[in-house]
């Protein structure tokens, strides 16, 4: 009978059962059997080195498909954010300059392309003696560089900014992939005068701005002049490039939708897909995208 009893003992303090007769079991077989148990317990959580290296594997894998995504987002949204404050910028700039010299976009001239306006866009054009857009530019901005490049191009693709090898005389400069399928097509093919802010952005201005084209209308909408390429669509377009000149220097454009100068063209930008160039249109004492795909982003990117 006793025997019994103590086979029974030891088989409960092996599950774990702590209600045994203490009498019937030594203090000594009870921790060694106890240890037994947490042994086998412990023997049991541990991970192979295979389950080991499978799961580094797994997370691998996810990374490699999560990050650049990720990444894409991140810079998107830098992208947006930058675009926003220098929009924000150039409007306070215009609206200054209206305030005090009682012109803005509405009669300014333009960028040294269109001397036939009578204009004299350069880093000395000063408000109080011409009405030229790099007045504005120049009275209203500080920490600002004139046309700090030769040349900005549109094309198929965007380019760092380097040297033109092709070039004789090594102008530096690059290109911008624009939306258009012909780039040549793009406004972008008559600016011939930008400024470098101080945070490393770059606005690409109009060139051949002169009343009355950069004005809206009376009983007109923006959109309607965007289309009337007599007007605003090449004379008042310009481009913000808020990282300068490094990549991707990509105009940005829908990720759902076509991209158009109709900005009621139904456009839908992600966030992994923004990119550094903004175009935009100069008009009044406005600054504001140029195309559906610019406006999405002002409006709906956060």
């Amino acid at each position: 009978m006793i025997k019994r009893e103590l086979k029974n003992n030891i088989q409960a303090i092996r599950k774990g059962i702590i209600n045994c007769h203490s009498e019937l079991v030594s203090e000594s077989f009870k921790n060694q059997t106890l240890k037994q148990v947490q042994g086998d317990k412990n023997k049991k959580a541990a991970f192979t080195l295979a389950e080991v290296l499978i799961t580094l594997g797994i997370i691998g894998v996810v990374a490699a498909m999560t990050i650049p995504t990720l990444m894409a987002n991140i810079k998107g949204k830098q992208y947006a954010t930058g675009f926003k404050k220098e929009l924000s910028t150039l409007n306070q700039m215009v609206r200054m300059n209206k305030a005090q010299y009682d012109w803005d976009f509405a009669t300014a001239l333009g960028t040294p392309v269109a001397h036939g306006h009578g204009s004299d866009c350069n880093a000395n054009s000063n408000p109080e003696s011409d009405n030229s857009i790099c007045a504005i530019f120049n009275a209203n901005l500080k920490g600002i560089t004139f046309n700090p490049y030769y040349w900005i191009w549109p094309g198929n693709k965007g380019t760092k900014l380097g040297i033109d090898e092709d070039n004789p005389v090594g102008d530096i400069g690059y290109y911008i992939k624009v939306h258009e399928a012909d780039p040549w097509s793009s406004p972008l093919t008559d600016l011939s005068a930008r400024y470098l802010l101080s945070d490393g952005s770059i606005i690409l201005l109009p060139a051949f701005m002169g009343e009355p084209y950069c004005h809206l209308t009376e009983g007109k909408t923006l959109r309607d002049e965007l289309l009337n390429e007599n007007n605003f669509y090449y004379v008042c377009t310009g481009y913000i490039d808020v990282n300068g000149g490094d990549l991707p220097n990509e105009e940005v454009t829908c990720s759902t939708g076509t991209t158009s100068y109709d900005l009621n063209e139904p456009c839908i930008v992600k966030n992994s897909h923004v990119k550094d160039v903004f175009p935009v249109v100069f008009y009044d004492s406005t600054v504001a995208p140029a195309t559906n795909a610019a406006q999405y982003v002002l409006n709906n990117t956060k």
